[in-house]
């Protein structure tokens, strides 16, 4: 976070460079490909944190029903895997795919999910992690489709319209923010699993926890292909020719030798793979066609991929789809139902802590030092020290106040008015997370008594 929120200034030794100038190049581009990454990670925080917390309990119902990814780990031992991206060369591999069957395993990302239902191809595994409605509309191709076959994998977060969509069975990541931190001490784990800075990623991940070898990137380009960065009939396209003058392009070495045109987010999303990629034991093989050259794989093309294989991967599917572990919710509502209480009592003091602060912001500036501004200040220190009394549910709450939570940690100086301001953020953040928290908790308690009934 620090490299993030502080100006970040990268300075080159100027001899170094000039002695060994392809070394300097990779390392700076592997640190700016860190921070880059850093960045993406704190913006999606801070756009999303309150989406992510709302959808976790939203979501609730269908976890306990669901099971978790867990049930998937180490079931398919030396089996192919062949992860599909959205990429637009995509549209070049469909063909390939519909030939598959059960000789590999099938693992789809999101976006990808409609272009390959649209050729009659359902994917074993389909992966989704992003928590906005707009990505819900990926799986809004499913309704009036039988994917019964098809498992979701997806993070506690998604939209629950991807829910609401998928017919299917489906298995759920435990997020690692405070909320599932939670609730993973109070009902259990459902698999933990890093899932990187793309969709792209978490399938990629999922392979190898599964213990897939060989694992095959299909459709994953990271760049663009004729002027798109998806492919045909998915949700995302660039629209027209890359304008290779724009400063948003960059160039990376392609698969088939000479430069793409990319982004500086495909770059991350390279940098990620080809790191996981020399960690992981199980051979890698892009067999996308075209795109960005990945380092660490192998290349084939997916025909000649497919012919090699002489494996049966519906032995294992039919393991993993008849075993799962639920939960049941009734033995915890006593404690949600006390959670809830508190959060109401922290959106109590925080409101009645904004409120005098507002009061001691309207005060004319020069009646801060007199007696009644001291005793105006030490009134807003109280209450504020009795909001800061709920530390168990402001931890919990942290990552849905983190606006408000780096506003207090970086935002120094400005006098005792710019103190007042930050502090006053911070209760209005506090009240609004913890009346969030007590609405979700009540809509899920409501939920469960009418389930119980």
């Amino acid at each position: 976070t620090d490299l993030v929120v502080r100006r970040f200034v990268l300075c080159e030794h100027a001899p170094s460079v000039r002695l060994s100038p392809e070394t300097y190049r990779r390392a700076r581009v592997a640190v700016e490909n860190i921070v880059h990454s850093a960045r993406t990670e704190l913006i999606t925080l801070r756009e999303n944190a309150a989406t992510f917390f709302e959808n976790t309990w939203l979501n609730l119902p269908a976890i306990a029903r669901g099971g978790g990814v867990k049930d998937l780990f180490g079931k398919f031992p030396g089996l192919p895997a062949i992860n599909i991206a959205a990429g637009p060369s995509l549209d070049f591999s469909i063909g390939a795919l519909k030939s598959v069957g059960n000789k590999a395993l099938l693992i789809a990302v999101d976006t990808a999910l409609k272009p390959l239902l649209e050729n009659g191809i359902v994917p074993h595994i389909v992966v989704a992690v992003d928590p906005s409605r707009t990505n819900a509309r990926y799986f809004e191709c499913v309704r009036g489709r039988r994917v019964k076959d098809c498992i979701l994998v997806c993070s506690m977060s998604v939209s629950p319209l991807v829910l609401e969509y998928f017919n299917g069975p489906t298995r759920f990541i435990d997020d690692d923010g405070r909320l599932c931190r939670f609730l993973r001490s109070r009902l259990g784990e459902r698999g933990t699993m890093n899932t990187g800075l793309s969709v792209a990623h978490t399938a990629f991940y999922l392979a190898r926890a599964m213990g897939c070898d060989p694992i095959a990137l299909v459709g994953q380009d990271l760049s663009f292909t004729r002027g798109r960065t998806h492919a045909a009939g998915t949700e995302r396209t660039w629209g027209g020719a890359v304008d290779t003058g724009d400063p948003n392009v960059i160039w990376l070495e392609g698969n088939d030798g000479g430069m793409v045109p990319s982004l500086p987010m495909f770059r991350s999303f390279l940098a990620t793979f080809e790191r996981e990629i020399a960690a992981t034991q199980a051979r890698v093989i892009n067999a996308t066609e075209g795109g960005a050259l990945i380092r660490g794989c192998e290349r084939a093309a997916l025909n000649e991929l497919l012919d090699s294989f002489d494996s049966d991967v519906a032995p294992a599917l039919e393991t993993v789809r008849g075993s799962r572990e639920t939960t049941d919710f009734s033995d915890v509502a006593e404690r949600l139902d006390t959670l809830m209480r508190n959060a109401e009592l922290l959106a109590d003091d925080a409101k009645q802590a904004e409120e005098r602060i507002e009061r001691t912001l309207a005060r004319p500036p020069r009646a801060d030092s007199d007696d009644s501004g001291r005793a105006a200040a030490e009134d807003v220190n109280r209450s504020l020290a009795r909001v800061l009394e709920h530390a168990q549910v402001l931890e919990l709450l942290e990552d849905v106040m983190i606006e408000a939570r780096l506003a207090v940690r970086y935002g120094k100086g400005g006098g005792v008015r710019a103190e007042l301001a930050r502090a006053l953020k911070f209760a209005r953040s506090a009240r609004e997370a913890a009346e969030l928290l007590a609405r979700c908790i009540a809509v899920f308690l409501k939920h469960q008594a009418g389930v119980e009934r």
